[in-house]
C-alpha cells in the first residue's frame, strides 16, 4: 500500500513538472526565436536555420529551468492533493509527512539524476553544434561545416609567457589570424603574425609568418618565415573547450580544462567553480525543495492560501537562484576556494533550516 502511495505521489508531482517545465523552455524558445530573426538574412541563415538552431538549445534549457520546475512541481502537485483532500486520506492510511516527504525526495532524485546525464552528454552537444550550425550558415557557407567564428572581437589566451590572439576558428585542427605576443624573462616583447596555423601530432605548423623582434635595445628586427613550427600547451581540444566557455562544457571537459589551467599555471578558479557546480546540482536542489517545504510546514497557520503558498515557495526558489549566481562569484573575486563558492548557498539554506527546527524545538518544549 506504502509503495503505491509512493508512485501516486511522485507521479502527480512528476506531471505538474513536465507541464511547468514545457511551458517554460516554450516561452524560453520563443524569445530566443525572435533573437535569432535578427540573423536571419547574414549569409544563409534562414528562418528555418533559426528554428533548427533554437531546437538545439533546448537541453540547455531543460538543465537551466529544471530546479524551478522542479520547486514549483513539488509545490503545485502537494497543494492539488491537499485542495482535492487526498492529502487527508494518505495521511488517514498511515502515510506520516516524513514519508511524504521521502516520496518527493526520490521523485527528485530520479528526475535529477536523467538532468544530469542531460547535462553531461546531450546538452553540451547539442549546444555546441548549435554555436558551429549558426557561424557555419553565416560566415562560410560554401566552407567546411566545422567552421565557426568565436566572437566579433575574436579570443585572448595567455599561456605560459605567451599572450594570444586568435581571430577566428577554421576547422578543429585550423585557425585564422593568430598572434602571438611573447614576453620574454627580462621584459622584451617578441611579436608573431600568422596568417593560418594548422596542427599536425602534437605541434602548430604557422604559414605566412611576420616576426618582430623588439628584444635589441633601439633595434627592431623583423622576419618573415613561409612557415614555423609553434610549440605551445594549447591542444586544438582545449582550443575548442576555451571558446565555448564552462556553461556549454561536461563535468569531464571541465575536470580535463581545469586540470590543464592548473599545469601552465594559469587561474582555473572559474573553471573549477563551475566543474564543482555540476557535480553538487543534486544536492542544491534537494535543499532548496526541503528549505521551502519545511518553512511552509513549519508556518502553514500564516500560509493557508495554496496561492500564497506557491508564491513564497517560487520566492524561495528566485532567492536560491540569485545567491548561487552572486556568492559564488564574489568569492571567486576574493580567491576563496571553488568548492566553497558552490558550497555557499547550499549552506545557507541547510542552517535556515536548522533555524527552522530550532524555533519550532523551542515552541513546543518551552
Amino acid at each position: 500500500m506504502l509503495k503505491i502511495l509512493e508512485i501516486y505521489i511522485g507521479k502527480m508531482i512528476l506531471n505538474v513538472t513536465l507541464i511547468i517545465l514545457t511551458i517554460l523552455i516554450s516561452l524560453s524558445a520563443i524569445v530566443k526565436f525572435i533573437d535569432q530573426i535578427r540573423k536571419v538574412g547574414q549569409g544563409e541563415y534562414s528562418v528555418g536555420g533559426a528554428i533548427f538552431y533554437v531546437f538545439l538549445t533546448i537541453p540547455r534549457d531543460v538543465s537551466i529551468f529544471f530546479p524551478m520546475a522542479m520547486l514549483l512541481g513539488v509545490l503545485i502537485g502537494l497543494a492539488l492533493l491537499e485542495y482535492h483532500k487526498e492529502l487527508m486520506v494518505i495521511q488517514l492510511l498511515g502515510f506520516s509527512v516524513l514519508q511524504i516527504v521521502y516520496a518527493v525526495i526520490k521523485i527528485t532524485m530520479l528526475m535529477v539524476l536523467l538532468i544530469m546525464i542531460v547535462n553531461e552528454y546531450i546538452s553540451p552537444l547539442c549546444d555546441q553544434k548549435a554555436r558551429i550550425y549558426r557561424s557555419y550558415m553565416i560566415y562560410n557557407r560554401s566552407s567546411s561545416p566545422t567552421i565557426f567564428s568565436i566572437q566579433k572581437n575574436g579570443l585572448w589566451i595567455k599561456d605560459s609567457n605567451n599572450f594570444i590572439f586568435i581571430e577566428r576558428i577554421l576547422g578543429k585542427n585550423l585557425l585564422s589570424g593568430v598572434n602571438i605576443y611573447y614576453i620574454g624573462p627580462t621584459g622584451k616583447l617578441k611579436f608573431i603574425y600568422a596568417s593560418m596555423a594548422s596542427f599536425f601530432k602534437e605541434d602548430w605548423t604557422l604559414f605566412q609568418v611576420k616576426e618582430i623582434d623588439f628584444r635589441e635595445e633601439n633595434q627592431v628586427n623583423i622576419k618573415h618565415f613561409q612557415n614555423s613550427t609553434w610549440k605551445t600547451h594549447l591542444t586544438p581540444n582545449k582550443l575548442h573547450l576555451l571558446a565555448l566557455g564552462p556553461d556549454s562544457l561536461s563535468f569531464v571537459d571541465l575536470y580535463k580544462y581545469t586540470q590543464y589551467l592548473k599545469k601552465i599555471g594559469q587561474y582555473s578558479n572559474y573553471y573549477e567553480f563551475h566543474m564543482w557546480k555540476k557535480i553538487l546540482y543534486p544536492i542544491s536542489i534537494i535543499v532548496m525543495i526541503l528549505t521551502t517545504l519545511n518553512f511552509l510546514s513549519r508556518y502553514q497557520y500564516l500560509f493557508r492560501s495554496i496561492s500564497t503558498r506557491i508564491f513564497i515557495g517560487f520566492s524561495f526558489g528566485m532567492l536560491f537562484y540569485l545567491l548561487e549566481h552572486i556568492i559564488g562569484p564574489l568569492m571567486l573575486l576574493k580567491n576563496i576556494s571553488p568548492l566553497l563558492g558552490a558550497l555557499t548557498t547550499s549552506i545557507l539554506f541547510i542552517i535556515i533550516n536548522l533555524c527552522i527546527y530550532y524555533r519550532n524545538f523551542l515552541h513546543h518544549h518551552f
